[in-house]
């Protein structure tokens, strides 16, 4: 009786693939081992199975989207999993709040002319934000919310789009309209992503500005606006915001158009 193929592991792969933070040459532990790459001729059956962490090495300094990286990679990757095979994570939302940010937004204002110098030709370089002029658009920045001095968080948390790992990765496109729940003055927006790990949205894995360990995007305004709950309500006073964003699959970009109500 000849032995079940599938209940040898080495039919199913050759080689393993490890990846971590610190380059494993500079290691010297004997339970580390490197291995050769995992070839796509080394897959003999449809993958049932792929899973990631929701973040890559060297991307800490970067922006929360840019992790969709893994999104792409599963795209290219789907020729070899099965039709129902399960992706971990499952998908990620994209969220956010305004906050209050006068210490990051004074650090990113345009530069104009001092001491008689012109030193509008680094704005774009520092990622300047303040006092743009109308027909420029400012970056979105990645900063540890928590590190950048006083910050008050003016409106409840809200959802702006989904991005579902079980499909082609594709342009998404999301709207919301938020209430500010705090009167204060409105600096930005916050941005991050919370990954799904399960179908049940059972385990989470959250991005936000109370997690130290993660950056956010930060989308800072022209000129701070005034802001508070619908019962303050004044001329001076906005009471709402929509946020509209929409991710560009290609170049891994997120274009974020704002506009107080």
């Amino acid at each position: 009786m000849q032995p079940d193929p599938r209940c040898n592991p080495t039919q199913f792969y050759r080689d393993v693939h490890f990846v971590e933070g610190q380059a494993l040459g500079e290691r010297q532990d004997d339970d580390v081992l490197a291995f050769p790459p995992l070839e796509e001729e080394d897959v003999v059956f449809d993958v049932d199975l792929l899973i990631a962490e929701p973040f890559y090495v060297g991307h800490d300094s970067m922006l929360p989207w840019q992790n969709l990286r893994f999104w792409r990679e599963r795209t290219t990757l789907n020729h070899i999993l099965s039709e129902d095979a399960l992706i971990i994570p499952s998908k990620g939302m994209l969220r956010a709040c305004a906050i209050s940010l006068p210490d990051l937004w004074k650090s990113r204002c345009c530069l104009n002319s001092i001491e008689d110098f012109d030193h509008s030709v680094v704005n774009a370089t520092l990622g300047a934000c303040g006092h743009l002029p109308e027909q420029e658009e400012g970056p979105c920045l990645p900063f540890s919310v928590w590190q950048c001095g006083e910050f008050d968080v003016l409106s409840e948390t809200f959802d702006v789009m989904e991005f579902d790992f079980s499909k082609l990765i594709c342009e998404c496109q999301g709207k919301s309209q938020v209430k500010f729940t705090k009167r204060g003055v409105c600096h930005g927006f916050v941005l991050w992503i919370d990954w799904v790990m399960d179908l049940h949205n059972s385990i989470v894995i959250s991005t936000g500005p109370d997690r130290k360990y993660w950056k956010q995007g930060v989308k800072l305004l022209r000129t701070p606006r005034t802001v508070g709950p619908q019962r303050l309500r004044s001329v001076q006073l906005c009471c709402s915001a929509v946020l509209e964003a929409c991710f560009n699959p290609l170049k891994g970009d997120l274009k974020i158009i704002l506009d107080f109500l």
